[in-house]
């Protein structure tokens, strides 16, 4: 079997390397074989760009799986070494390091507010001079609050100045690969809550998007610090009111941040019955914790109620829904579909969004099949590409046909994101495997990443939606890594 196994890893792997030395040298001819992929065949250079980077990068996946051994090898004396530390020494060097990446891509790249990052800026902006969340001059609920205020704050300090926001970014992309390390702790074990932080620390795209005003900053700190009160109550916590209390505060202000994690409270209940086994417990935990979300949650939409007429966290949800699931729709974004709507009118944001929702609703139950084969492609896109951090230089510079230094990093992004894809993608089938491994905690993190799929399959997929589920991701792998090390522990110990 072991030989078997090797034969086919060696055969995987040259496949791989094989499709990126095709995509380097002949990507001209075998660039139309990925037409079928956009319903109207019209594809801009840019996307031709992130297709041929996300193939290029497949060569060193491929390194990885050929030469796994000695990759292991490496890691084992990294593995010692680490296991050498305090936990205070290594959470010092690890925070450290965090830091100082994020600090360097924030001095070393420009600030490009485009696209959702300067809406993100301008209603910062407009909250902090207005008083109200406002566009233009009128009241409004297209996007979710969080971000928004959080800039707003920071303008009223500091005035007109979205380098703030970059800067508090800096510490939120720390808190991420902080808190994923105590989350993978309670899950799993301490070494594999090590190889999670680092590997958090190195994530490309994680480090990169603090240079952005993106709602994922502040958002994926949120879910994590909710997830991580979950997991604490029955170990660390005692179960407290007030810290179930907490958790629901806590994803309640994450969902006013990106409105579509709002579900996630209600998949947490299941967890708290495999955790106690006790039902009067997870119900009693429950409604605090529903309590807590909605002592958030409930005041904005009524705000929004009276504000544009629509008793929801946001308007901006149907409209997504619609560019997802009708005729021309893609696997990403389409402002084509989006200009079926005037999505500008702040005056209609109520009506364009439950029209939006019936005509997306309709075209679905209309055309299951259609719908059922573009959930596959949209799926495969959210998890295609890790590159939207570098989009702004990536489409700027797509169809000028020289090389640019964004394009080797937007590579070197791409590389690390399937590697750990991969090694998180083994780390789950170690997971279903060993029972002595699964645990209720483990549950949480893959239902969490099962329903973030699942939302995409419905709505449409982007690099950047994914961003949430990366510490989950980081932590299969960093399981994988953990059992591949033991392994080879245990079979040099019979030697």
């Amino acid at each position: 079997m072991t030989e078997r196994f090797s034969k086919a890893r060696m055969i995987a792997g040259l496949h791989l390397v094989a499709i990126a030395i095709a995509a380097l040298i002949w990507f001209d001819r075998i660039g139309g074989l990925f037409m079928f992929m956009s319903p109207d065949g019209k594809v801009e250079p840019y996307m031709m760009l992130m297709l041929r980077l996300c193939l290029l990068s497949l060569g060193p996946v491929g390194l990885a799986v050929l030469f796994r051994d000695q990759l292991l090898r490496l890691l084992a004396r990294a593995d010692y070494w680490l296991s050498g530390l305090r936990m205070r020494q290594f959470l010092l060097w690890s925070v450290g390091i965090a830091f100082v990446l994020r600090l360097i891509v924030v001095l070393a790249m420009p600030l490009d507010l485009y696209a959702d990052y300067e809406s993100y800026d301008d209603l910062g902006w407009q909250w902090a001079t207005k008083g109200g969340y406002y566009y233009g001059e009128h009241l409004t609920a297209y996007w979710p609050p969080g971000y928004p205020f959080l800039l707003s704050r920071l303008y009223l300090l500091f005035g007109h100045a979205p380098q703030t926001g970059v800067a508090v970014n800096m510490l939120l992309g720390v808190s991420i690969v902080l808190l994923s390390y105590f989350i993978a702790r309670q899950v799993f074990t301490e070494k594999v809550a090590r190889w999670t932080m680092i590997i958090m620390a190195l994530f490309p795209s994680q480090i990169l998007f603090g240079n952005l005003l993106a709602s994922e900053m502040l958002f994926l700190p949120l879910m994590l610090a909710g997830m991580l009160v979950f997991l604490s109550l029955d170990k660390r916590l005692h179960g407290r009111w007030y810290y179930v209390l907490l958790s629901g505060v806590l994803i309640g202000l994450a969902a006013l941040t990106r409105s579509i994690s709002q579900p996630l409270m209600l998949l947490v209940i299941p967890y708290w019955y495999f955790e106690t086994k006790d039902i009067k417990r997870t119900a009693r935990y429950s409604v605090l914790a529903l309590l807590g979300f909605a002592l958030v949650v409930a005041p904005w939409m009524v705000r929004n109620h009276y504000a544009v007429g629509s008793a929801k966290i946001n308007t901006n949800t149907g409209i997504n829904l619609f560019i997802g699931n009708q005729p021309s729709s893609g696997m990403g974004y389409n402002m084509r579909a989006a200009s079926e709507f005037d999505v500008n009118d702040p005056t209609r944001e109520a009506e364009v969004d439950r029209e939006s929702w019936a005509r997306a609703w309709e075209y679905i139950f209309d055309e299951p099949i259609a719908f059922l084969k573009r959930g596959v492609l949209k799926t495969g896109f959210f998890y295609a590409a890790d590159m939207d951090a570098l989009n702004y230089d990536l489409i700027e510079n797509a169809g000028s046909g020289r090389f640019h230094l964004s394009y080797l990093l937007a590579f070197l992004t791409q590389a690390y994101y399937y590697i750990v894809l991969l090694a998180a993608i083994i780390g789950l089938s170690v997971y279903i495997r060993r029972p002595e491994i699964r645990s209720p905690g483990g549950y949480l993190l893959w239902v969490t990443i099962l329903y973030w799929t699942g939302l995409h399959f419905l709505f449409y997929g982007m690099g950047r939606y994914h961003f949430p589920i990366i510490p989950m991701i980081a932590a299969f792998a960093a399981l994988y890594v953990g059992t591949a090390l033991e392994r080879q522990e245990d079979s040099r110990s019979r030697i």
